[in-house]
């Protein structure tokens, strides 16, 4: 193997994120009485995307964070009498609900599980991330789990890995790589951590100008079987 350690992100790497968000999103709306359909799912994404890039940044805390997305949604439609703080920890309640692993990823964490170590590393919130791997049935092959919340960080903050490494025993970045769908999280956090790493762009997108150059890209999950076995 050319790799020991393989850090593999969850959300729309491991587990379709899209479908568990839009679930979540109405279910949690027709709980409280809202009826919100595209528009509003459309509306909440153009909030939330930037308030996580700001995370990534350092410029906003994740408590702030899930608690001032619906605070501005809620202002933007008008929506009174719900508390945002109540109204978020219900949405990540519902989010397991709907965990629907990506095309590849239980044969991709088979083999890793059997001839390396796998290490999943995502940003979230604890208890909703475990509930979801729970939900999946990925569990079982799954070696070590790194959540934000747990690590005290989040990617690309170099101190997450050095949480990731410390939790899994890893020294040597040359015998690790990060696959994961996200440029701004987990290509530039690998990358500035000094491992290689693996874009997962199932939508074949051309790399944008200025972004982080991964190791490897692949299209399908289980086209890096073959990247690393070497």
């Amino acid at each position: 193997m050319k790799y020991r350690y393989i850090f593999v992100d969850l959300d729309n790497t491991l587990l379709d994120f899209e479908a568990a968000e839009e679930h979540s999103f109405y279910h949690t709306a027709k709980q409280h009485g809202l009826q919100f359909g595209p528009e509003e799912l459309a509306r909440y994404q153009a909030i939330n995307q930037p308030l996580w890039a700001m995370m990534e940044r350092r410029e906003i805390a994740k408590d702030e964070l899930v608690v001032r997305r619906y605070r501005q949604l809620f202002e933007e439609l008008g929506v009174l009498g719900i508390d945002p703080a109540q109204y978020n920890a219900a949405y990540l309640d519902n989010l397991a609900l709907k965990t629907l692993p990506i095309e590849g990823a239980e044969e991709l964490c088979r083999f890793i599980h059997q001839n390396a170590v796998l290490v999943v590393a995502t940003n979230g919130v604890s208890a909703t991330q475990h509930r979801r791997i729970v939900s999946s049935g990925l569990g079982k092959y799954l070696d070590f789990i790194i959540v934000s919340d747990d690590a005290g960080a989040e990617k690309p903050d170099s101190r997450y890995f050095d949480r990731a490494f410390a939790v899994c025993g890893a020294v040597d970045k040359g015998e690790c790589i990060m696959i994961g769908d996200s440029l701004s999280s987990d290509i530039r956090g690998g990358n500035d951590y000094g491992m290689d790493t693996c874009w997962f762009n199932p939508k074949g997108k051309a790399l944008p100008e200025g972004a982080p150059q991964p190791t490897y890209i692949v299209e399908k999950l289980t086209d890096f079987i073959g990247i690393i076995q070497g």
